[in-house]
């Protein structure tokens, strides 16, 4: 990978589109030159392009990239100890909290051009902070709440102007110090419903709706202790609740009526445990949440609104033991999720909803471990693992549902390459890895359905080529297999040059400046790939 990746660094766009179009991770840009970190994160797609935040020695600043390096700029430079929070895309225009340094956390918006990147508004003036988030479109406006000096905290509306942006709805009239907002919207049969709060002494948390219109936003419920996110499932919100009443603390549901927001289920709560960790999906109608009963411990439930239907799935770690599960992802009609088993190892799981139909996807002590998911396209999970055998530390994997395969190893050996933030845009999944020669950059994958060239996903454990980019002849270092013949061909997958092996080494002096695809076969015809520059 690292002939690949100083290939990468030294000759621009045409090489990352063969690395692409092979399905093999690449270097977008070293953002931050040499082995300093840029650490890309937040990344976010807003209508066909990506945007992100990145570091240099200027400071953090708001990025855009189409997937090239002549098309990763920033837009905005916010200083050293600025970062930016809440990016959200609505109708291809970024909205985002920063702050500047000057002004205090406001929000901004951003049309992809640096002219275009400003703050909409200064809600709290001066230094003051608004701490504006939580954008969202719904009925023709946008909304988020906001805090002034005025009203205090609050639900604003905008129309992306600042002559447009003001007050949509003041919880509290006349308590600038109280009326909190919370930040995590829903709609449910074209109703708005958002946590909010008036008082606090008791603390409360108020379940709230509204239909677009100052007028028609109201109070439904007062629930006095925390509430997890509201999850829209089986056409009724659901969420967890601890830390008020002990006999109401559990797992709840809610039609948009106070009569209707009821108990499902009791269950074994303290602050930051079982339902109140956010770990809520819907997957086909079923809602799948990480339950915490006294008997089992934390294992995974699913709900269909009902009393009945709200029910233990499996109890994964026997006697009271919690397997944990977490990290849910709705893929190929089930839950996948990452849990605990009984061997003490973290390990990925699915559910069908069944006891039966909830199974480990591969064998504990193979394939691999401690994985973190990540996101699905094209009926496959990527998600980063370590494998149970060799050494190549945490990479990139994914799986079809069944089988799991790691895609490379971008950080050659044991180091990982420590990816995240996975995010899709035009059949590219951009991520943050880590690799010794630029650090923490921008990497993606072409992940669109049919690439013409598959390389095989073990060709590092077989063989290597060198130098990359090749002169007249290209060495072979051979690990496992021994290679009769060789095939080279361009980028329509037509054979250019093909013959055999001669101490391993092939004559490529006939071939012209360009990108090429190597294949080396062996006396039974398997085949392995690998990517070359001349």
């Amino acid at each position: 990978m690292k002939n690949i990746k100083l290939t990468t660094l030294c000759f621009s766009f045409v090489f990352l589109s063969i690395l692409s179009f092979a399905q093999i991770p690449f270097l977008v840009k070293d953002i931050n030159n040499g082995t300093a970190w840029s650490s890309p994160r937040r990344l976010t797609k807003v209508g066909q392009t990506l945007y992100f935040e990145a570091i240099t020695n200027l400071g953090w600043g708001l990025y855009k990239s189409d997937g090239t390096a002549a098309g990763t700029v920033m837009l905005k430079n916010f200083g050293p100890n600025n970062e930016i929070y809440d990016l959200t895309d609505i109708n291809g225009v970024l909205y985002f909290r920063v702050n500047d340094g000057i002004n205090g956390f406001e929000p901004w918006i951003s049309d992809g051009t640096a002219a275009g990147t400003v703050m909409l508004k200064d809600i709290n003036p001066g230094s003051l902070h608004s701490y504006a988030g939580g954008f969202f479109y719904y009925n023709n406006k946008i909304l988020f709440s906001a805090t002034d000096n005025v009203t205090g905290p609050a639900i604003w509306t905008t129309d992306g102007t600042a002559a447009g942006t003001s007050v949509f709805k003041d919880l509290d009239p006349g308590n600038i110090q109280l009326g909190g907002v919370s930040e995590n919207m829903v709609v449910l049969n074209n109703t708005l419903y958002f946590w909010g709060n008036r008082t606090s002494s008791p603390a409360t948390t108020q379940l709230w709706k509204s239909d677009g219109t100052v007028a028609g936003t109201e109070f439904v419920k007062t629930m006095e202790g925390v509430v997890t996110h509201l999850v829209v499932s089986s056409n009724k919100l659901f969420f967890g609740y601890g830390g008020g009443p002990t006999g109401l603390m559990g797992f709840w549901v809610s039609d948009g009526s106070a009569a209707g927001t009821e108990l499902l289920v009791a269950q074994n709560i303290a602050l930051g445990m079982g339902v109140l960790d956010f770990e809520l999906l819907d997957v086909n109608g079923t809602t799948f949440f990480r339950g915490n009963d006294p008997t089992t411990g934390k294992e995974l439930w699913k709900s269909d609104g009902t009393v009945a239907g709200t029910q233990l799935v499996k109890n994964i770690m026997q006697g009271g033991i919690s397997s944990g599960p977490g990290q849910f992802v709705s893929f190929l009609g089930k839950c996948y999720f990452v849990c605990t088993t009984d061997s003490a190892e973290t390990e990925m799981w699915k559910s069908d909803g069944t006891d039966a139909g909830t199974v480990q996807i591969e064998p504990t002590y193979s394939g691999c471990t401690h994985p973190n998911l990540h996101v699905v396209n094209n009926n496959t999970l990527y998600f980063s693992a370590s494998p149970w055998t060799g050494n190549t530390g945490t990479e990139l994997w994914k799986s079809d549902g069944t089988t799991n395969t790691m895609v490379y190893d971008i950080n050659t050996g044991a180091p990982s390459y420590s990816g995240n933030n996975h995010t899709i845009v035009n059949n590219k999944m951009f991520f943050q890895a880590e690799e010794p020669i630029a650090g923490v950059e921008l990497w993606a994958l072409d992940v669109s359905a049919s690439p013409n060239h598959v390389l095989d996903q073990n060709f590092k454990e077989n063989y290597k080529l060198y130098p990359n980019p090749i002169g007249d002849r290209i060495y072979i270092e051979v690990h496992e297999q021994v290679y009769k013949s060789y095939q080279i061909l361009d980028l329509n997958g037509k054979i250019i040059i093909e013959g055999k092996v001669t101490n391993a080494s092939i004559d490529a002096h006939g071939l012209k400046n360009g990108i090429y695809v190597v294949n080396l076969l062996d006396s039974n015809g398997n085949k392995s790939s690998n990517v070359v520059i001349k």
